[in-house]
């Protein structure tokens, strides 16, 4: 991403004239930086400052007001914005769109599901922490995975999740409390109460017709209808 690129995104001020006109990657962890990444500077502090720098930051986003004139490096890129927040939801959504990345709407059920049988790395679960998205975000995500309305808001391309016309797996027996299910030759117990088993063929359904990588195996408990 050029500097030029990355001001306008995030409506930034670019503070001097740096030697530097592009960033290979963004991040807000001084210790995951690398030679010629954009650090994103929730802690402007002398010593997190100086740790970016020395691990090869080639620029800065900070808010503004929180920055001292003599901690700046003129070598590289000053980017000053009114709002850190906002300009990191401004990286995701370039991300997104950049990536050709869809947006998956789930429910709260749906998705704690899906948290723990979904095993593909392009897939990316969010609780609507932008920071930390950011931070997981690869050119390898294909799906973004949420319940949270913020991050659905500013997405350009939002897929709903639909229950299947029927079971993605066959429906040997339930209680109360959990059910057996049999599905690509194998039998499972799972510890999930008959109430979920739309949820659950949802999560599956979805996962057969995007080609996503899953293991009912992985499926332990969920936080709801406790006994």
């Amino acid at each position: 991403m050029r500097v030029s690129e990355a001001k306008e995104i995030v409506r930034g001020k670019l503070i001097g004239i740096p030697s530097i006109s592009e960033f290979e990657n963004i991040t807000s962890l001084a210790d995951k930086i690398k030679r010629g990444w954009l650090f994103i500077a929730r802690d402007c502090s002398s010593a997190t400052l100086a740790k970016a720098i020395e691990n090869g930051a080639y620029g800065v986003i900070y808010a503004k007001d929180s920055l001292h004139l003599e901690q700046r490096d003129e070598e590289i890129a000053w980017i000053e914005v009114d709002d850190l927040q906002d300009a990191v939801v401004r990286l995701v959504r370039d991300s997104i769109l950049r990536n050709d990345i869809d947006v998956v709407s789930f429910s709260e059920i749906q998705c704690a599901i899906g948290a723990q049988i979904i095993v593909d790395r392009s897939v990316i679960f969010s609780d609507g922490d932008f920071f930390a998205l950011l931070e997981s975000l690869t050119p390898h995500t294909r799906y973004i995975i949420t319940n949270e309305q913020k991050l659905l808001t500013i997405a350009f391309n939002v897929l709903s999740l639909l229950k299947p016309l029927s079971m993605p797996f066959n429906l040997i027996s339930y209680t109360l409390f959990d059910m057996r299910v049999f599905y690509n030759s194998k039998e499972y117990l799972l510890n999930m109460p008959f109430l979920f088993v739309d949820d659950l063929s949802a999560v599956v359904g979805f996962c057969e017709d995007r080609g996503v990588l899953f293991d009912i195996a992985k499926f332990q408990s969920l936080p709801f209808l406790k006994p």
